[in-house]
């Protein structure tokens, strides 16, 4: 979630909400913060928060000027400042309540009266009565949008963009913290999504708006029918994603991708340019090298896998024959 602009940590903190919450800073308490964003996604100057000691690592190698913390680690990180409260979570939550209308440019109260909503259209779309649309939307030109179709609040649509039935976009993301009793307490969420130029989602394709930032289909890119996107993931441009696919949270997709049915990535996965995914596979790790075909659970180059099934089936073969 950026800020409309960059304020200090103290002016931050300085909110009502977090009045009967303790904590203690430790480090530079007028940090500039530009934003606020979970640690899997955030972004220079901003702020971030963790609550679990094993992740501590992982939080301090990312570009977050601040953090919200459980305790204090033995060996403090580098150029961050650290806020240090039993719930971090609580604390991350109540800032960006409190700092959430700071996303939308301040309106004219005619411009609130008129369109309270804060809804743009564009110039020549198709947009079926039935449509649902929510608060500070943006709609392109030429763009379609058949029936039953909810656009939720913080959604920008692009130009020539072709949205079908049933399709729900930008609604509440499936995030939970799991409580001591057992039961899981749902994240609220401060995010937006972001869908571009020549896009085509067919019908039922579900994309969860951001925790805290941005969920984004690339331009070009289309969808089949029955698909899910995570929230906070990020699609290329003109990637091809057939029906059945489940795409996690905070994953990161490049250009040209290909995903067949039923395929899937599990959450904060990275994904070279042009990976084609079979049918059925699942990837659980990083492909950091670009244009190949993967296969399996999990999903490994295809070539490996299919020499393996072969191996498999012919031990299983001279077995059988004994």
């Amino acid at each position: 979630m950026r800020l409309s602009k960059p304020i200090s940590l103290s002016q931050l903190l300085d909110v009502k909400q977090a009045s009967n919450i303790t904590y203690e800073v430790v480090g530079e308490p007028n940090a500039v913060i530009k934003g606020l964003d979970d640690y899997q996604v955030v972004l220079p100057q901003e702020l971030t928060w963790v609550d679990y000691a094993p992740f501590y690592s992982c939080v301090f190698k990312t570009d977050a000027i601040a953090i919200i913390i459980d305790s204090l680690p033995k060996k403090l990180p580098q150029g961050k400042t650290l806020i240090v409260t039993p719930d971090p979570k609580a604390l991350f939550d109540l800032l960006a309540e409190a700092h959430y209308d700071s996303q939308f440019p301040p309106r004219s109260r005619w411009e609130r009266i008129w369109n309270p909503k804060d809804i743009h259209i564009g110039k020549n779309c198709r947009i079926h009565k039935s449509v649902i649309i929510g608060e500070h939307v943006h709609i392109g030109d030429n763009v379609t949008i058949e029936p039953y179709v909810t656009i939720s609040d913080n959604v920008i649509i692009g130009d020539n963009v072709i949205i079908h039935n049933h399709c729900a976009i930008g609604g509440r993301p499936f995030a939970h913290v799991k409580q001591s009793d057992g039961t899981y307490e749902p994240r609220k969420s401060w995010g937006n999504t972001i869908i571009l130029d020549y896009v085509e989602l067919a019908p039922m394709t579900n994309i969860d708006r951001g925790i805290t930032g941005s969920t984004i289909i690339g331009s070009g890119t289309k969808t089949c029918a029955i698909c899910q996107i995570g929230h906070d993931t990020w699609i290329g441009s003109n990637c091809y994603i057939c029906s059945g696919v489940t795409i996690a949270g905070y994953v990161r997709i490049k250009n040209n991708c290909e995903f067949w049915g039923q395929s899937g990535v599990s959450s904060s996965i990275h994904v070279a340019e042009g990976t084609c995914v079979n049918g059925c596979s699942v990837i659980l790790k990083d492909v950091t090298e670009p244009n190949q075909t993967l296969a399996g659970f999990p999903a490994e180059p295809s070539r490996d896998y299919w020499k393996r099934a072969a191996i498999l089936r012919k031990i299983a073969s001279d077995y059988e024959s004994k």
